[in-house]
């Protein structure tokens, strides 16, 4: 993207979608103010799939990474992972990986929709991003809703690979997340 490291960072921030997600709205936890940093919780709604509660659990400014945890009860669980290096002085390229698991059977569908949509999913976000530098405006990300069928582990556990080289999330990725959580 056309701007710094230090300057695209911030976008990838509870606050800082705010700026180019048309209706991205979080609702602050903890503390009960905008910000970013490691154990900040908020909440944010998805129409149709209900409201999910995030914990930022990495801040990294200066490594240029963000990681978080979100849960919609009784649908869906992700972990995702931001990374933001530099490409030369002025811009930079951001790394986004999901790792999304379906927390009953009425998610699955949309869980593998996500996976199956990922890339297109992240171009949206790459063109509202270009958007904002360019034009200053919002634009209203998409989240696919609808798939065909759910993708089982043998142990029937339903998951999505999203990102193509990430596992899906286990018991003890959600543990070590709230471990390392302050």
């Amino acid at each position: 993207m056309d701007l710094p490291a230090a300057e695209a960072f911030p976008l990838f921030s509870a606050e800082g979608e705010r700026r180019w997600v048309a209706g991205w709205d979080p609702c602050y936890v903890h503390p009960n103010e905008p910000g970013a940093g490691e154990g900040v919780i908020f909440r944010t709604t998805n129409k149709g799939v209900g409201t999910a509660t995030w914990i930022q659990t990495r801040h990294d400014p200066a490594a240029g990474v963000a990681s978080f945890v979100y849960m919609v009860p009784d649908h869906h669980a992700a972990m995702v992972d931001v990374q933001v290096i530099p490409e030369g002085e002025a811009r930079s390229r951001a790394t986004v990986k999901y790792r999304m698991t379906s927390l009953s059977s009425a998610a699955d569908d949309f869980v593998r929709a996500f996976g199956e949509a990922f890339d297109d999913y992240l171009g949206d976000w790459a063109e509202a991003i270009r958007r904002h530098i360019v034009e200053g405006v919002a634009l209203t990300a998409t989240t696919p809703t609808t798939a065909d069928d759910a993708i089982h582990e043998d142990d029937g556990v339903p998951v999505s690979r999203v990102s193509p080289d990430a596992p899906p999330i286990t018991s003890e990725d959600v543990q070590r997340a709230l471990d390392e959580w302050p």
